[in-house]
């Protein structure tokens, strides 16, 4: 291999757009052989049957295949260099081998293809051949890669200055593709950064108060003993990762720096591009931590075998909505890894920012698929805690725990993969076998086939390859010689990282959006006004059927129905009663103010009448079922902030006369016979 011309090859070939393949010496591709980069690819020549490598040319850049033996094809590669230096276009002629005559003439031609494309036609005419013979194309082997057959004369001409020239050269190609007038393209990465933003979403807290002092005097901290670099970079870059941890995001950071002492963060200050470079590590490392939570052994059997269900369930859904089952699944086990515990919240927009799936109703789909096969979904929201209650998922403990699986190697969040890439391609870099396996195992363990028993098709091996090569372009995956891929175990780059950020921040806006105004008050919620709307409406349809009944009929009812309730137990009309409020909680109606309504409907002699059959109901209980009455009283009252006493005008005069001990047994009976009637035949 001709080692001094692979400056040359990383020039002309495109690293993003991978599609690099391999031959044998039989010009046969090498069946599931994809490398990732060019230096993958030449490190492959020569193991098992790899002869050689092919590539994707940078877009601009074109090869002329001369495939004429002899003087012929000598005469027509000395032809189209010829033509390139009239143009004043950079190119480089090479041998490709085989036989005498046969060349490649590699052209960075830019706008001018159809120049050259109608001057390679003209040749075909001239010396009577076929396309074949004489071919503009975009894949060609690398300058610095052997010919299949064996090594082969290196290209012409001097490799130092054909790399110095064609770095000039495709800076032209760039400035001569952007028209007259049209906007500059975005800077490189090197001096373009965007801030990435914390997986973790922390609610905003003041600093310690050491780097208070450093931000307002410029006096460092102490550092560990441990701390082996006590430079400026130390400090700032410890400063920048306390306010990662303390919830602050880039701008509220950048603005502190700004208006810190002049001692503090100096060179952060001097330059945004530069600091935000350190903010980024500091968010990558806040993200690679996971809080010292040490799994125990019966957590990680559990979580085990709740994957195992999981690929179960998989592999009875369709093949379209597999992608986003798995997704939503494994986050929310990756979640219970995390934190420790087998019961986790799953508020349907932290899964739209942890798994990119921005459609909160395919995301509720997939819980509900999960729920009673992988684990259960409880319904724990409570309306009165809008901000900081939702649902939750929970998985059984196993009972055997003989044998803990081992770690898995480093794995990205769905959201941190970048876009373009298909929708399995999280599942399927989470499935790969530490060991590997070729594109048929793989299609199996991924699980991209209808069923276990499904044989690998074409399209399934073109996705799985596509998925595959991908993953590789981001280091993730790896190809061998033998066509065997697994997996890296490398952490996501800082720069996929941030494209797929960017990505996602419109999404992160929406969501923060939309917390923000479905925590405000609900008469300000145009949602919930219009629930509360159809609520009321359900709640007329209902009390108009009661009072359509029979008078006789609503009365045998009401008695059935108080019946039942007075046959439950204590505990058991408690829990009855709370089941209630909180159902007139979602519906929007204060049990509190419901309770009042009700309390101010009674005339005096009904309360009276009320107040008295209580009292003496209260009084032939048992003392523990009077306690017991008394501690359900309670906790119903205070669960609902419910008034224990009415106001003065209330209570009856009869009332006023009585002694004390008999008005506060009497007061206390005084309840809203919740179990006489339906919860919408009350009012």
């Amino acid at each position: 291999m001709s080692e001094q011309w692979r400056p040359v090859d990383e020039l002309l070939f495109d690293a993003a757009a991978g599609g690099w393949f391999a031959l044998d010496e039989g010009n046969q591709r090498v069946a599931g052989v994809r490398p990732a980069s060019l230096d993958k690819g030449l490190a492959m020549i020569g193991r098992a049957r790899v002869a050689t490598v092919v590539g994707r040319l940078r877009p601009g850049v074109v090869a002329v295949d001369v495939d004429l033996v002899g003087e012929r094809g000598h005469a027509v590669a000395e032809h189209v260099a010829a033509w390139c230096r009239r143009e004043d276009l950079w190119h480089c002629v090479r041998p490709s081998g085989g036989a005498d005559g046969r060349t490649h003439v590699v052209v960075a031609c830019g706008a001018r293809r159809e120049h050259l494309e109608a001057e390679v036609d003209s040749l075909r005419q001239t010396y009577g051949v076929s396309g074949r013979m004489i071919d503009v194309r975009q894949a060609l082997r690398p300058l610095s890669a052997p010919h299949r057959s064996g090594p082969c004369p290196p290209p012409l001409g001097d490799p130092a200055a054909a790399a110095r020239t064609l770095k000039a050269a495709l800076k032209g190609l760039v400035r001569v593709a952007r028209p007259v007038g049209a906007p500059a393209a975005p800077p490189s990465s090197s001096a373009r950064r965007t801030p990435l933003a914390p997986r973790r979403q922390r609610a905003r807290r003041a600093l310690p108060p050491a780097w208070v002092r450093y931000l307002a005097t410029g006096e460092r901290p102490e550092l560990s003993e441990k701390a082996k670099d006590s430079s400026g970079s130390t400090f700032e870059y410890l400063a920048t990762a306390r306010m990662v941890q303390a919830g602050w995001t880039a701008e509220q950071a950048w603005a502190a720096i700004a208006s810190a002492h002049p001692e503090a963060m100096p060179r952060a200050r001097g330059s945004w591009h530069r600091w935000v470079g350190r903010w980024n590590q500091a968010v990558m490392a806040d993200d690679d931590h996971h809080g010292g939570v040490e799994l125990s052994a019966e957590t990680a059997a559990a979580v085990a075998a709740a994957r195992e269900r999981l690929r179960a369930l998989a592999w009875s859904t369709s093949t379209r909505a597999r992608s986003g089952l798995l997704t939503v699944g494994h986050t929310v086990l990756d979640r219970m890894e995390r934190t420790g515990s087998l019961r986790v919240p799953v508020p349907q927009r932290d899964l739209v920012l942890d798994t990119g799936i921005t459609d909160r109703r395919v995301i509720a789909a997939h819980l509900r698929a999960l729920h009673d096969v992988v684990g259960a979904l409880h319904e724990v929201f409570d309306p009165r805690k809008r901000a900081a209650s939702s649902f939750e998922f929970e998985i059984p403990q196993v009972g055997d725990v003989s044998q803990t699986p081992p770690p898995r190697f480093h794995t990205p969040t769905a959201r941190d993969l970048p876009p373009g890439l298909p929708r399995m391609a999280w599942p399927t870099l989470r499935s790969l076998p530490a060991e590997g396996g070729h594109l048929e195992d793989l299609a199996l363990a991924c699980q991209l086939l209808p069923s276990p028993s499904s044989p690998v098709t074409g399209t399934q091996r073109r996705t799985l390859t596509a998925i595959l090569t991908g993953l590789a372009s981001l280091g993730l995956v790896t190809c061998d010689e033998h066509g065997v891929w697994r997996p890296t175990g490398a952490r996501l780059g800082e720069a996929a990282r941030r494209r797929a950020s960017e990505v996602l921040e419109p999404v992160r806006r929406v969501v923060a959006a939309e917390r923000t105004a479905y925590r405000q008050p609900r008469h300000s919620d145009a949602w919930a006004a219009a629930h509360a709307a159809a609520v009321k409406a359900q709640r007329a349809k209902q009390a108009g059927w009661w009072r359509g009944l029979p008078e006789i009929e609503r009365r045998r009812r009401s008695t059935e129905l108080a019946a039942r309730f007075a046959s439950m137990s204590i505990q058991a009309q408690l829990e009855t009663k709370q089941r209630w409020a909180e159902r007139d909680a979602r519906a929007g109606i204060d049990p509190r103010t419901r309770h009042a309504q009700w309390l101010a409907r009674q005339g005096p002699d009904e309360l009276a009448r009320r107040a008295v059959k209580r009292a003496a109901h209260f009084r032939a209980l048992p003392s523990p079922a009077q306690r017991a009455t008394v501690h359900a009283w309670q906790t119903y009252r205070a669960t609902w902030d419910i008034d224990r006493t009415p106001t003065p005008d209330a209570i009856p005069p009869s009332f006023q006369r009585r002694d004390d001990a008999f008005m506060k047994t009497a007061v206390e009976g005084i309840d809203q016979p919740r179990g006489q009637l339906p919860l919408w035949a009350i009012e």
